[in-house]
């Protein structure tokens, strides 16, 4: 009876021993990329990793967070508030872990959902009562809440000579008569023919 019980307290050693050994090597690569910050590789490997470690509620935790990070890294401001409001559901990931709230306050507050980002402010104060980013994030809304009700003279135009879909950033005159600009971007008739592995574009 006793070699029963050990053979299958061995047995039980080996097989956690291996579930925690593939989560570490399905994740390791992950992190690393996202240490380098290549958050395209990362999020694609967190996003294999997440698939293997269902059965292990901590790191499924920590990789969907990883995967709201990359996200918000690659500027993907609406795929970073839905990961972050997943994880803003879990009360006890949430209380070990509060930024969580903070960021998808700020994630909210740039996609212009500004009433719904002045709560998470509050709640993420109320667990960091020390921290001066909520009250910032709490006026900017306010302020912008503000700015659309009662918009200035100015008005801002799409030039779609210049603009494009994709990210146009950095102008600055290429003359001295300033008929000409520079800028850049990652559009398709760009010169630049590699992959930026931080947003994968």
């Amino acid at each position: 009876m006793h070699c029963i019980i050990r053979l299958f307290v061995i047995t039980s050693l080996v097989f956690w021993t291996a579930g925690i050994t593939a989560q570490t090597r399905y994740s390791k690569a992950a992190d690393e990329a996202f240490n380098d910050q290549m958050y395209l590789l990362a999020l694609q490997k967190y996003q294999k990793a997440y698939s293997k470690v269902k059965n292990n509620k901590n790191e499924r935790d920590r990789i969907s967070f990883r995967i709201a990070e990359c996200y918000r890294m690659m500027n993907n401001t609406k795929r970073s508030e839905n990961a972050y409001k997943r994880l803003v559901t879990n009360v006890k990931y949430v209380k070990d872990n509060p930024r969580v709230i903070l960021y998808y306050a700020d994630a909210l507050k740039v996609n212009g959902n500004y009433e719904e980002a002045i709560k998470q402010y509050q709640a993420y104060k109320e667990l960091v009562p020390d921290d001066p980013k909520p009250n910032t994030g709490i006026e900017t809304c306010t302020l912008s809440k503000e700015w659309v009700k009662n918009p200035t003279k100015y008005e801002v135009r799409l030039e779609k000579k210049i603009n494009s879909r994709e990210d146009d950033f950095a102008p600055a005159y290429a003359d001295p008569g300033f008929n000409s600009i520079l800028f850049t971007s990652n559009r398709a008739a760009s010169l630049g023919k590699d992959l930026d592995n931080w947003t994968g574009l």
